[in-house]
């Protein structure tokens, strides 16, 4: 009898938890969903804290911080009550379990069903049963609490698998073009951040890609780089899809410099030649695009330390630095974000000069909060209600209500979006 009514109960424990194991699935999911939407906004903000400093946003900034953390909050605080419950549930099936056992069994001894031993180590078996079954109710827990983030752990490794490019792309053949057809982007299939892109990048023309945060701007790179697959469409480097191609593959042929490339301790020529292809011509390279003619003023020139992250250089100094160093690797289709923001404008005036050049014989698309660094771009793509819009500066002014909203209000594009 006493092992009948452990096993009802323990049917009861396991209904028990199923009804809150639901609960706690969607409360996990959305207590890990509020502590990233939390974290990336705090190294978003951090990243572009002289950026928002510059428009006198911070303040603004800081009230979303403030409401996201209070999210995260609640969101933990309703996964903990939850999480008590269940200890509740548990424990008390565990402990009634216990005692009505124990019960039962003083009652088998009274009758005289069972010896004395007999009656204590039915009763034990059962206490030990039950702390088991408390135990694996913690594992249980554990892999529950757990499972958002390793499905989002097996996703990403699922989608960095990727099958053999039918053709080989090298650098001794450059692409031709970027290809994209039908392509929609975003993270959510119900939802995409832009849809029906149909657009073309051949050397020759400089490109620029604009719009407010938020918009997919960093999420199409993300796309162009072969790192996520478009929620439709096909990506195609000349007859191959990007996201067929090796890591190495993409490595050899794309390069992406950000706002806060990574400058390593050591010397000005040391981070330069970190992927040096152009030999003992480096320099003639760099001369020929009008990089790094700030070194002629320092004492030690190219040897000159850099410091930990650069930190011995300035800002602008820095930007040239990361720029020319990935020029040196010579890639086929450069993607530059946001390499004239946050540094003055003479050094700003020479990158963009350089990137200007460079076009003419790579594929080059830059995305800059700057739109009036736009009007040197032959082409714009404009990221506007999910939709990519193309032409140049000149005409999108005239002929695009927000282009020319977000021209005139530079501080507009600092409006609230998701991730971009």
């Amino acid at each position: 009898m006493a092992g009948f009514f452990a096993t009802c109960l323990r049917f009861l424990i396991g209904f028990a938890m199923m009804f809150l194991g639901k609960k706690m699935s969607a409360q996990n999911k959305a207590h890990l969903a509020g502590f990233l939407r939390m974290g990336g906004r705090f190294m978003n903000d951090l990243s572009g804290m002289n950026t928002l400093v510059m428009y006198n946003a911070a303040d603004r900034y800081a009230k979303k911080f403030a409401d996201d953390s209070e999210y995260f909050r609640q969101a933990t605080m309703n996964l903990l009550r939850t999480q008590l419950q269940v200890l509740f549930v548990i424990n008390g099936f565990v402990y009634l379990t216990v005692f009505a056992g124990g019960f039962v069994t003083a009652l088998q001894l009274a009758a005289g069903q069972l010896p004395a031993a007999g009656a204590f180590a039915t009763w034990f078996a059962l206490a030990m049963m039950m702390v088991n079954a408390r135990q694996l109710g913690y594992f249980f827990h554990v892999v529950k609490s757990n499972g958002p983030a390793l499905a989002g752990i097996l996703a990403t490794i699922a989608k960095s698998k990727t099958t053999p490019a039918t053709v080989k792309i090298t650098d001794n053949r450059p692409l031709k073009q970027l290809v994209l057809q039908d392509v929609a982007i975003g993270y959510e299939a119900d939802a995409p951040l832009v849809s029906d892109i149909n657009a073309t990048l051949v050397p020759g023309k400089l490109y620029g890609l604009a719009g407010e945060n938020g918009t997919g701007k960093s999420t199409l790179t993300q796309a162009l780089l072969g790192q996520l697959t478009p929620l439709s469409g096909t990506i195609m480097a000349d007859n191959t899809p990007v996201t067929a191609l090796s890591n190495a593959q993409r490595a050899a042929v794309f390069g992406y410099v950000a706002a806060n490339d990574y400058i390593f301790s050591g010397t000005i020529k040391e981070n330069l030649l970190l992927g040096n292809q152009f030999g003992d011509q480096w320099q003639q390279h760099l001369d020929e695009l009008g990089l790094m003619h700030f070194v002629t003023d320092l004492q030690d020139g190219y040897a000159t330390e850099v410091g930990e992250g650069g930190r011995l250089l300035s800002p602008g100094q820095r930007q040239q630095l990361a720029f020319a160093r990935m020029l040196l690797a010579d890639k086929t289709v450069y993607l530059l974000d946001e390499m004239t923001s946050s540094i003055d404008a003479a050094n700003a005036a020479i990158i963009l000069a350089a990137i200007k050049r460079l076009s003419r014989q790579k594929i080059v698309l830059f995305i800059s909060h700057d739109l009036s660094a736009m009007a040197e771009a032959d082409v714009v793509w404009f990221i506007h209600d999910h939709q990519l819009i193309s032409a140049d500066h000149a005409q999108l002014y005239r002929d695009q209500p927000a282009y020319r909203h977000l021209v005139d209000n530079p501080e507009a594009m600092l409006k609230e979006g998701q991730p971009s």
